[in-house]
């Protein structure tokens, strides 16, 4: 994310949304997709920081939990740079890959 005066302004105001949080965990622990999506400068991506991943990287990845990656950069080498960021997710975890 690159700061901006505005997201700076908007991080330092964020209030956290506990029952929305939980309202989207559980969707994405059901469901194969879940989108979110909202208004420009609504907070989804503070949402997502602070609020959801979080909340979906409290398990213990032994114990078969699932493991959450914040993606923004959705540039031309995209499937590589998710599957980068998911293999840094499962290392930081502790899994052997």
């Amino acid at each position: 994310m690159i700061a901006t005066p505005e997201s700076i302004r908007a991080e330092s105001e964020w209030q956290p949304r506990d029952r929305e949080a939980e309202l989207v965990t559980a969707l994405l622990r059901l469901s194969r997709l879940t989108l979110l999506y909202g208004a420009p400068c609504s907070g989804k991506t503070l949402f997502c920081q602070y609020d959801l991943l979080p909340r979906l990287n409290r398990r213990d990845v032994r114990e078969g939990a699932e493991i959450a990656v914040h993606f923004e950069g959705w540039g031309a080498p995209a499937l590589e740079q998710i599957g980068a960021r998911i293999r840094q997710a499962l290392i930081d975890a502790g899994a052997r890959l």
